[in-house]
């Protein structure tokens, strides 16, 4: 007889993945659900429901594309001002427009709200 617990893994039903237009290329980012959070952005999330400051959730959400999107990341860089197409300028979301609001709008989280549910 084992002391482990036997841990069973079903498979979940898949958000709709976040799909968008920038500068007339067609996008894909993966949905920020419960189901559809990409690994290497639950740090974020923690972060975000613990009050932590926008600059680190910002930074983890731009590695992410820059490593994980590449594509989309040098479409971006080549745009006049990338920041503006990210919707966040001085490492903050000041603005209600871009990538990174609509991205966590179309999943229903406010990037700007501390304790924000994913």
């Amino acid at each position: 007889m084992s002391n482990y617990e036997k841990i069973i893994v079903g498979k979940s039903k898949q958000a709709e993945p976040f799909r968008f237009e920038l500068a007339g290329k067609k996008f894909e980012l993966p949905a920020l659900t419960d189901d559809g959070v990409p690994l290497e952005l639950l740090p974020a999330f923690l972060m975000v429901k613990q009050g932590e400051d926008p600059a680190v959730f910002a930074g983890i959400i731009l590695r992410y594309l820059e490593e994980h999107h590449s594509g989309l990341w040098r479409h971006i860089l080549r745009q006049d001002d990338p920041k503006a197409w990210l919707g966040i300028r001085d490492t903050d979301f000041e603005d209600e427009v871009g990538l990174v609001h609509s991205w966590f709008k179309a999943s229903g989280i406010d990037p700007k709200a501390s304790g924000s549910s994913i």
